[in-house]
């Protein structure tokens, strides 16, 4: 033993080659590394029967096997929704892209070039008559606000819809679970708490972006209000952009928003889809082009306005690129808010 103690204080000196060797402190660092790993053995274990008990209460299994997959039954009915919603767009555009041959006749013929050259001559409005036309031909300012928001608005309405059948359903299943006591709200406060958390989660996005406005509008019932303002948001936001480089007269263009009976900012977003339109059309049949050339530049005009609309709209200035989210990424993005807020207030109800 003395040997051992002996042979222990040896180590504890340093041999310099000089007649008193030099004390070095033992190292304690090895000693203390089995201790750390210790307590995160300890503590991941803690955290692993803490997680098996947790995900084995009733309320926890309640939520992952019943509430989380209506959750997402009503998420896919929502998404459906969206496609039907997109879908009744185009079939409006399809409509629109119809009635450019009709209209195009009608223009150019001998009639209507006699009314023109009429005008000309006593610098009568030229514009005024293609309007004329282009709304009794193709659409007018109302027909093609009242078209789109009565698609948007019964989006809401299905969406509206759904929510109500997904309180139902887990009004039921609770039924089939006595053994958990869950406060579920009724359908009006339940309805009030999922808007509530759409805005709180959305309080983040781009100030004065179209999403913080679908999440101020949330907690709204008046559905066609809704869609009504979305879609101007939307038309301000993309029309611009879609003419920026298709040569139509801005004077003539800006002008269209004057015209028709649709009033308040979507008779005017309406009207101004509607003058580029005819911009388009007079800067045409004023040049040496004819029917075809007409023809294809409207049916452009079209197809670029529903891409713009449904899809959004990419600019560039000075280098920067600009994009602006269109009516179908905006929707989905809206039901994956609804999707979220519906399962935070669910569980929450449940896990009380």
């Amino acid at each position: 033993m003395s040997g051992m103690w002996e042979e222990q204080l040896d180590s504890d000196y340093l041999d310099t080659g000089y007649d008193d060797p030099v004390y070095v402190r033992p190292s304690r660092r090895r000693n203390g590394i089995p201790f750390i790993l210790l307590l995160v053995f300890l503590a991941a274990v803690g955290y692993l029967g803490w997680r098996i008990v947790y995900l084995k209460s009733p309320a926890q299994k309640l939520i992952r096997t019943t509430i989380k997959p209506l959750v997402e039954k009503s998420d896919q009915q929502n998404n459906q929704a969206v496609e039907r919603c997109v879908q009744r767009i185009h079939d409006q555009f399809d409509v629109y892209r119809s009635r450019v041959p009709e209209f195009v006749d009608d223009l150019l013929s001998l009639s209507t070039r006699g009314r023109v050259a009429w005008r000309m001559v006593t610098g009568g409005a030229v514009e005024q008559l293609v309007r004329e036309k282009f709304e009794a031909r193709i659409f007018s300012a109302d027909e093609f606000q009242n078209g789109l928001t009565e698609t948007v608005t019964q989006f809401f309405e299905e969406v509206s819809a759904n929510q109500n059948e997904l309180y139902a359903s887990v009004k039921v299943a609770l039924g089939n679970h006595p053994d958990v006591n869950v406060q579920l709200p009724d359908l009006e406060q339940f309805r009030k708490q999922v808007s509530e958390e759409i805005v709180r989660a959305m309080e983040n996005q781009a100030k004065g972006s179209v999403y913080q406005f679908v999440a101020s509008m949330a907690a709204s019932e008046l559905a066609a209000m809704v869609a009504q303002r979305l879609v101007t948001q939307l038309l301000v936001r993309v029309l611009p952009g879609v003419v920026s480089g298709m040569g139509v007269t801005a004077g003539t263009a800006s002008a269209g928003g004057a015209g028709g009976s649709a009033v308040g900012p979507l008779g005017t977003a309406a009207g101004i889809a509607v003058g580029f339109a005819v911009g388009m059309a007079v800067d045409w049949w004023l040049s040496s082009q004819y029917e075809k050339q007409l023809t294809d530049s409207l049916i452009n005009y079209l197809n670029q306005t529903e891409s713009a609309l449904i899809n959004g709209y990419t600019t560039t200035s000075q280098g920067k690129e600009t994009s602006q989210p269109g009516l179908k990424q905006v929707l989905r993005e809206y039901c994956k808010q609804v999707r979220e807020a519906q399962l935070r207030c669910l569980s929450q109800a449940v896990a009380q």
